[in-house]
């Protein structure tokens, strides 16, 4: 399966990206993240080049307790796809309920477009077997 790997960095606001001719195997994410992979809850799509695509994304589940620094455009992007596919967001009356810590890979198949409701255009589902889980957050 092609897809894409947008790679974000704590303190960077444009990510790394690299194109794959087939998916990523775990090892190879966990190298890239620097830690144990884990699916993100909630973070199923992402806006990038001007579409919004469907995708997977993946942080160290021990990031945070490595005090590992503050992935603030990762936590922006997350929030926006909590807001755009579920109606809700990670910001509450006392502050942020969650954030995203390290890097942060975010992967997305490249398949035929489809339109969404918000009048965006997604991509195709990218399978998540290879992940670690839903996230402890």
């Amino acid at each position: 399966m092609k897809g894409t790997l947008l790679l974000y960095r704590p303190g960077v606001r444009q990510p790394d990206v690299s194109d794959f001719a087939i998916e990523p195997a775990l090892e190879e994410v966990e190298r890239t993240i620097g830690g144990r992979p884990e699916t993100v809850a909630g973070f199923l799509s992402v806006e990038h080049q001007g579409i919004v695509r469907r995708c997977v994304a993946l942080a160290d589940r021990d990031a945070r307790a490595r005090n590992a620094p503050l992935n603030v455009t990762a936590t922006l992007l997350w929030d926006g796809a909590l807001r755009r596919d579920f109606g809700i967001t990670l910001l509450r009356a006392q502050g942020r309920a969650d954030a995203l810590f390290g890097i942060v890979a975010v992967l997305f198949a490249q398949a035929d477009a489809r339109a969404t409701p918000d009048g965006g255009r997604v991509r195709g589902p990218l399978r998540a077997t290879s992940t670690a889980g839903v996230p402890r957050r």
